[in-house]
Protein backbone atom coordinates (compact mmCIF):
# COMPACT_ATOMS: atom_id res chain seq x y z
CA UNK A 1 0.00 0.00 0.00
CA UNK A 2 1.08 3.54 -0.18
CA UNK A 3 1.18 4.44 3.49
CA UNK A 4 4.10 0.89 3.90
CA UNK A 5 5.93 2.72 0.17
CA UNK A 6 6.24 6.31 1.79
CA UNK A 7 7.35 4.54 5.07
CA UNK A 8 9.75 2.25 3.50
CA UNK A 9 11.14 5.13 1.04
CA UNK A 10 11.01 7.57 4.23
CA UNK A 11 13.87 4.62 5.75
CA UNK A 12 15.76 4.25 2.88
CA UNK A 13 16.19 7.77 2.08
CA UNK A 14 17.18 9.17 6.21
CA UNK A 15 20.07 6.28 5.90
CA UNK A 16 21.41 8.98 4.15
CA UNK A 17 24.13 6.89 2.02
CA UNK A 18 21.17 5.21 -0.56
CA UNK A 19 22.21 6.89 -3.95
CA UNK A 20 19.70 4.95 -5.99
CA UNK A 21 16.79 2.59 -5.78
CA UNK A 22 15.45 0.62 -8.16
CA UNK A 23 11.80 -0.94 -8.12
CA UNK A 24 11.19 -4.02 -9.40
CA UNK A 25 7.67 -4.69 -9.40
CA UNK A 26 7.10 -5.53 -13.43
CA UNK A 27 3.58 -4.19 -12.69
CA UNK A 28 5.41 -0.48 -11.19
CA UNK A 29 3.62 1.35 -14.16
CA UNK A 30 0.63 -1.14 -14.85
CA UNK A 31 -2.08 1.14 -13.18
CA UNK A 32 -1.68 4.80 -14.27
CA UNK A 33 -3.63 6.12 -11.62
CA UNK A 34 -1.22 4.38 -8.64
CA UNK A 35 1.57 5.13 -10.21
CA UNK A 36 0.16 9.05 -10.26
CA UNK A 37 -0.54 8.76 -6.97
CA UNK A 38 3.17 7.65 -6.04
CA UNK A 39 4.68 10.19 -8.04
CA UNK A 40 2.93 12.85 -6.47
CA UNK A 41 3.68 11.34 -3.18
CA UNK A 42 7.75 11.11 -4.00
CA UNK A 43 7.49 14.64 -5.40
CA UNK A 44 6.01 15.87 -1.95
CA UNK A 45 8.57 13.68 -0.02
CA UNK A 46 11.75 15.21 -2.23
CA UNK A 47 13.55 12.08 -1.57
CA UNK A 48 17.45 12.41 -2.23
CA UNK A 49 17.87 9.39 -4.44
CA UNK A 50 17.68 9.18 -7.70
CA UNK A 51 15.43 5.29 -9.43
CA UNK A 52 14.86 3.19 -12.05
CA UNK A 53 11.81 0.73 -12.41
CA UNK A 54 10.04 -1.41 -15.59
CA UNK A 55 7.33 0.49 -17.58
CA UNK A 56 4.80 -0.55 -19.75
CA UNK A 57 5.42 1.40 -22.86
CA UNK A 58 1.37 1.99 -22.92
CA UNK A 59 1.33 3.17 -19.83
CA UNK A 60 3.27 6.50 -19.87
CA UNK A 61 2.17 9.32 -21.06
CA UNK A 62 3.98 13.04 -21.31
CA UNK A 63 2.43 14.34 -18.13
CA UNK A 64 3.86 11.22 -16.20
CA UNK A 65 7.27 11.30 -17.91
CA UNK A 66 7.84 14.67 -16.64
CA UNK A 67 6.97 13.50 -13.15
CA UNK A 68 9.08 11.02 -13.18
CA UNK A 69 12.13 12.93 -14.37
CA UNK A 70 10.45 15.35 -11.74
CA UNK A 71 10.79 12.39 -8.59
CA UNK A 72 14.64 11.16 -10.06
CA UNK A 73 13.99 8.79 -12.13
CA UNK A 74 17.40 7.80 -14.30
CA UNK A 75 16.75 4.47 -16.49
CA UNK A 76 13.63 2.67 -17.47
CA UNK A 77 13.42 -1.07 -18.82
CA UNK A 78 10.75 -1.67 -21.23
CA UNK A 79 9.41 -5.37 -22.36
CA UNK A 80 8.85 -4.46 -26.15
CA UNK A 81 9.79 -8.02 -27.10
CA UNK A 82 9.38 -7.29 -31.09
CA UNK A 83 9.09 -4.28 -33.78
CA UNK A 84 6.78 -6.94 -35.45
CA UNK A 85 2.42 -6.31 -35.09
CA UNK A 86 2.70 -10.45 -36.45
CA UNK A 87 5.05 -11.61 -33.68
CA UNK A 88 3.44 -9.44 -31.22
CA UNK A 89 0.14 -10.34 -32.24
CA UNK A 90 1.09 -14.41 -32.22
CA UNK A 91 2.32 -13.12 -28.15
CA UNK A 92 -0.54 -11.69 -27.34
CA UNK A 93 1.49 -8.87 -26.45
CA UNK A 94 -1.23 -5.75 -26.12
CA UNK A 95 1.20 -3.38 -27.69
CA UNK A 96 1.63 -1.56 -30.33
CA UNK A 97 4.87 -0.51 -32.38
CA UNK A 98 3.75 3.10 -32.42
CA UNK A 99 3.32 3.38 -28.36
CA UNK A 100 6.69 1.72 -27.89
CA UNK A 101 8.64 4.31 -29.97
CA UNK A 102 6.35 7.07 -28.77
CA UNK A 103 6.84 6.18 -25.17
CA UNK A 104 10.99 5.81 -25.72
CA UNK A 105 10.92 8.94 -27.16
CA UNK A 106 9.04 10.45 -24.39
CA UNK A 107 11.46 9.02 -21.91
CA UNK A 108 14.71 10.56 -24.01
CA UNK A 109 12.99 14.08 -24.11
CA UNK A 110 12.74 14.06 -20.80
CA UNK A 111 16.75 12.85 -20.75
CA UNK A 112 15.28 9.94 -19.02
CA UNK A 113 17.26 6.41 -20.26
CA UNK A 114 15.43 3.02 -21.76
CA UNK A 115 16.62 -0.21 -22.50
CA UNK A 116 14.33 -2.12 -24.43
CA UNK A 117 14.21 -6.36 -24.12
CA UNK A 118 13.18 -7.95 -27.19
CA UNK A 119 12.93 -11.78 -28.22
CA UNK A 120 14.33 -12.93 -31.37
CA UNK A 121 12.76 -16.49 -32.53
CA UNK A 122 9.44 -16.30 -31.41
CA UNK A 123 7.29 -18.68 -33.21
CA UNK A 124 6.29 -17.08 -36.55
CA UNK A 125 9.84 -15.30 -36.85
CA UNK A 126 11.00 -14.74 -39.85
CA UNK A 127 14.03 -12.59 -41.34
CA UNK A 128 11.93 -10.04 -42.14
CA UNK A 129 9.87 -9.71 -38.58
CA UNK A 130 13.56 -9.64 -37.37
CA UNK A 131 14.01 -6.69 -39.31
CA UNK A 132 11.15 -5.19 -38.34
CA UNK A 133 12.74 -5.23 -34.62
CA UNK A 134 15.62 -3.92 -36.28
CA UNK A 135 13.91 -1.17 -37.71
CA UNK A 136 11.70 -0.04 -34.32
CA UNK A 137 15.16 0.29 -32.73
CA UNK A 138 17.10 2.22 -35.06
CA UNK A 139 14.00 4.20 -35.56
CA UNK A 140 13.32 5.22 -32.26
CA UNK A 141 16.47 6.38 -31.00
CA UNK A 142 16.33 3.65 -28.10
CA UNK A 143 19.72 3.94 -26.57
CA UNK A 144 20.26 0.42 -25.16
CA UNK A 145 18.46 -3.11 -26.02
CA UNK A 146 18.70 -6.80 -25.27
CA UNK A 147 17.85 -9.53 -26.91
CA UNK A 148 16.79 -12.69 -25.43
CA UNK A 149 16.83 -16.18 -27.75
CA UNK A 150 13.05 -17.46 -27.53
CA UNK A 151 13.00 -20.41 -24.96
CA UNK A 152 10.27 -23.04 -25.18
CA UNK A 153 9.13 -23.77 -22.33
CA UNK A 154 5.56 -26.54 -21.66
CA UNK A 155 4.06 -23.98 -19.82
CA UNK A 156 4.43 -21.33 -21.66
CA UNK A 157 1.16 -19.92 -23.28
CA UNK A 158 2.39 -20.62 -26.86
CA UNK A 159 2.50 -24.58 -26.12
CA UNK A 160 -1.04 -24.44 -26.42
CA UNK A 161 -0.69 -23.13 -30.11
CA UNK A 162 2.36 -25.49 -30.64
CA UNK A 163 0.89 -27.22 -33.60
CA UNK A 164 0.06 -24.50 -35.68
CA UNK A 165 3.54 -23.12 -35.62
CA UNK A 166 5.05 -26.86 -36.09
CA UNK A 167 6.88 -26.43 -32.26
CA UNK A 168 9.38 -29.19 -31.24
CA UNK A 169 12.13 -29.27 -28.69
CA UNK A 170 12.70 -28.12 -25.69
CA UNK A 171 14.39 -24.70 -23.67
CA UNK A 172 16.87 -23.06 -26.47
CA UNK A 173 16.63 -25.69 -28.75
CA UNK A 174 14.05 -25.73 -30.53
CA UNK A 175 12.81 -25.28 -34.15
CA UNK A 176 9.33 -24.00 -35.25
CA UNK A 177 7.75 -23.80 -39.33
CA UNK A 178 9.32 -20.37 -40.02
CA UNK A 179 12.67 -20.53 -38.19
CA UNK A 180 14.85 -22.60 -35.58
CA UNK A 181 17.60 -22.06 -32.79
CA UNK A 182 20.56 -21.84 -34.61
CA UNK A 183 19.07 -19.31 -37.36
CA UNK A 184 17.66 -17.38 -34.56
CA UNK A 185 21.45 -17.11 -32.56
CA UNK A 186 22.70 -16.33 -35.89
CA UNK A 187 20.35 -13.41 -36.63
CA UNK A 188 21.10 -12.02 -32.59
CA UNK A 189 24.55 -11.84 -33.76
CA UNK A 190 23.59 -9.88 -36.48
CA UNK A 191 22.59 -6.97 -34.37
CA UNK A 192 25.47 -5.58 -32.90
CA UNK A 193 26.17 -4.53 -36.80
CA UNK A 194 23.05 -3.41 -38.23
CA UNK A 195 21.75 -1.88 -34.84
CA UNK A 196 24.39 1.47 -35.09
CA UNK A 197 23.23 3.80 -32.54
CA UNK A 198 21.76 1.41 -29.83
CA UNK A 199 24.07 -0.42 -27.04
CA UNK A 200 23.59 -3.89 -26.26
CA UNK A 201 26.12 -5.30 -23.39
CA UNK A 202 25.13 -9.25 -24.58
CA UNK A 203 23.19 -10.57 -21.69
CA UNK A 204 24.73 -8.76 -18.36
CA UNK A 205 22.29 -6.16 -16.96
CA UNK A 206 23.06 -3.46 -18.87
CA UNK A 207 21.23 -1.00 -16.01
CA UNK A 208 23.52 -2.49 -13.22
CA UNK A 209 26.52 -1.30 -15.05
CA UNK A 210 24.83 2.07 -15.73
CA UNK A 211 23.96 2.86 -11.86
CA UNK A 212 27.91 1.56 -11.00
CA UNK A 213 28.67 4.42 -13.66
CA UNK A 214 26.51 6.75 -12.10
CA UNK A 215 27.40 6.26 -8.96
CA UNK A 216 31.66 6.53 -9.86
CA UNK A 217 30.42 10.15 -11.21
CA UNK A 218 29.91 9.57 -14.74
CA UNK A 219 26.93 11.61 -16.86
CA UNK A 220 24.48 10.14 -19.16
CA UNK A 221 26.66 10.78 -22.22
CA UNK A 222 29.70 9.53 -21.15
CA UNK A 223 27.96 6.38 -20.05
CA UNK A 224 26.29 6.25 -24.20
CA UNK A 225 30.32 7.16 -25.19
CA UNK A 226 31.83 3.95 -23.61
CA UNK A 227 29.25 1.63 -24.82
CA UNK A 228 29.85 2.91 -28.31
CA UNK A 229 33.10 2.48 -28.09
CA UNK A 230 32.49 -0.50 -26.72
CA UNK A 231 30.71 -1.89 -29.86
CA UNK A 232 33.59 0.13 -31.96
CA UNK A 233 36.52 -2.03 -30.37
CA UNK A 234 33.71 -5.60 -30.68
CA UNK A 235 33.46 -4.57 -34.64
CA UNK A 236 37.22 -4.04 -34.56
CA UNK A 237 38.12 -7.06 -32.66
CA UNK A 238 35.86 -8.94 -35.27
CA UNK A 239 37.29 -7.67 -38.44
CA UNK A 240 38.16 -10.27 -40.97
CA UNK A 241 41.65 -10.01 -41.48
CA UNK A 242 42.61 -7.51 -38.70
CA UNK A 243 46.75 -8.03 -37.79
CA UNK A 244 46.64 -9.99 -34.20
CA UNK A 245 47.18 -9.34 -31.62
CA UNK A 246 46.10 -5.05 -31.92
CA UNK A 247 45.38 -3.45 -34.80
CA UNK A 248 45.49 0.18 -35.15
CA UNK A 249 42.11 0.73 -35.05
CA UNK A 250 41.49 -1.35 -31.80
CA UNK A 251 44.58 1.08 -30.28
CA UNK A 252 42.38 4.20 -31.24
CA UNK A 253 39.73 3.06 -29.34
CA UNK A 254 41.16 1.56 -26.41
CA UNK A 255 43.24 4.85 -25.89
CA UNK A 256 39.78 6.65 -26.55
CA UNK A 257 37.80 4.48 -23.87
CA UNK A 258 40.90 5.55 -21.48
CA UNK A 259 40.53 9.23 -22.00
CA UNK A 260 37.28 8.92 -20.76
CA UNK A 261 37.81 6.30 -17.68
CA UNK A 262 37.99 8.16 -14.68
Amino acid sequence: SMAVLKKELRLINQLGFVEHVRFTDDNFTGNKAKLKKVLEMMIQEDFDFSWSSYARASALDPELVKMMKKTGCEFVHLGIESGSPTILKNMDKKLDRDESINAIKMLSDEGIQSRGSFIVGYPGETEETFLQTVSLINESGLPYYIPYLFTYSKRALVHEDREKFDLVGTGQTWKQNTMDAVEASRLMTRMIRIIPQSYSDGMSHIEEIYNLLLGKGYDHGEIYELFRLKRELQLAVEEPGSERPSPPKVKEILANMESLVQ
